[in-house]
């Protein structure tokens, strides 16, 4: 089964750049990561993005921690199904605008409800 396109509107947030493939490391020397920047900040200068503060190596340290274990729970499986994490209202209308009403449903075929 083939992937879904990406949404991708205006006013969103996206990532940019998080690891390689397999996890690999994406920047093997800091002159690598502060070449990522340069670049990018050009990038910025002729298109109209917004984009947060690089980040440094130590960028894990200030990540929000989920408060529970059902929020690390809901938190994994947005970011596995592709959905929108947020408020149900919120999921729901960000999902009919991108389209990725999918990811809101079960996986699966539905349970056969006839009684045998």
């Amino acid at each position: 089964m083939p992937r879904t396109a990406r949404a991708s509107q205006g006013g969103y947030c996206y990532h940019v750049i998080n690891r390689g493939n397999a996890r690999a490391n994406v920047f093997h020397k800091d002159a690598d990561y502060q070449a990522f920047v340069r670049l990018f900040g050009e990038a910025c200068q002729r298109l109209p993005l917004r984009v947060p503060v690089p980040r440094g190596g130590d960028w894990l340290e200030h990540v929000e921690r989920p408060q529970s274990e059902a929020g690390l729970r809901s938190i994994r499986d947005s970011v596995n199904r592709a959905s929108p994490h947020g408020s149900d209202r919120w999921r729901r209308a960000t999902a009919q605008r991108l389209s990725l009403e999918s990811t809101l449903r079960p996986r699966g075929r539905p349970r056969s409800t006839a009684k045998k």
